[in-house]
This record gives C-alpha cells, sequence and structure tokens, in this order.
C-alpha cells in the first residue's frame, strides 16, 4: 500500500512539472521496471532520484531559453517559472520514485523470505549427515561412514 501511494504521488509530481520530456522519461521507466530484491529496488530508486535532481538543475538554464526564443520577452518570464517549478518538482518526484522502489524491492525480498519459510521452495541435500560414533567423539567428515549411518538408519520400518 505504501509503495503505491507513493508511486502515484511520484506520478502527480511528475506530470505537475509541465516538462513533456520528463514525464515521457517517466513513463517509459515505469514500464520497464522489474524488481526482484532490496538491491534493484535501490538502484533503480536512486537512478530516478538522480534524474530527478539533473533535470530540475539543468532546466534552470534550459526553460527559460527555449521559452524566450519561442515568445520573447514574456516567454523568458514564463519559462523561469517553469524552471523554478521544475526545480522544485522533479527532484521531489525522483526521491518519491526512490522510496516507492526501494519499498517495493523490501515487499520482494520478504515474500522470497515469506516463501522459503513456508516450505514453497524445496532445498537438496548436499551431502549425508555426519555419522556419529558410539563413544560420542565428533571426528573428521566420511561419506562412506555417513551413507552407511543413512543406510542403517532409514533402512527399518
Amino acid at each position: 500500500m505504501t509503495s503505491s501511494t507513493l508511486a502515484s504521488l511520484s506520478k502527480s509530481f511528475a506530470e505537475l512539472s509541465t516538462d513533456g520530456q520528463f514525464l515521457q522519461l517517466c513513463s517509459k521507466q515505469v514500464r520497464s521496471r522489474r524488481i526482484t530484491g532490496v538491491g534493484d529496488g535501490i538502484i533503480q530508486g536512486t537512478e530516478d532520484l538522480a534524474q530527478g535532481v539533473i533535470f530540475g538543475v539543468s532546466g534552470v538554464v534550459t526553460k527559460p531559453m527555449e521559452s524566450a526564443r519561442q515568445n520573447g520577452l514574456l516567454g523568458l518570464a514564463h519559462g523561469m517559472g517553469r524552471a523554478v517549478l521544475g526545480m522544485i518538482v522533479q527532484p521531489v518526484n525522483g526521491a518519491l520514485d526512490f522510496f516507492s522502489l526501494t519499498v517495493d524491492g523490501v515487499r520482494a525480498s520478504c515474500s522470497q523470505c515469506f516463501e522459503v519459510l513456508n516450505y514453497k521452495t524445496t532445498f537438496q541435500r548436499i551431502r549425508n549427515p555426519r555419522a556419529i560414533q558410539s563413544y560420542n567423539i565428533l571426528g573428521e567428515y566420511c561419506k562412506r561412514e555417513a551413507v552407511g549411518q543413512v543406510d542403517l538408519l532409514f533402512s527399518f520400518p
């Protein structure tokens, strides 16, 4: 629930930025995400956070210039407003994505742990258990003795 709330907040902040290029990038990233654990969530979240900061900071220079080229002095003022808004909104969007993806990663890792705890994942024994001698001294592992002990223990009904 936390992850979906943060993701919807992030999407809202992305739309608030009114930057078409930033919106396209965000929608591409959402479609291509596959998070399998905490590490994946942190890596992808960090990338989104960095992109938000980069877009926000670079927009301070590029947005006023673009708007000034298109609409002159009035466009410059409009571009500066968009730049200030983008400088605030885009890093916040990246931070929300970071937290959302990290929570997704924690959820994915926990679900893997619960599968193991609920025995949905089976483990195969690598070797037979060590044979314990009658004098109760633990010696070196001997495959022949271990197989013999297993045969003796499980051969009687």
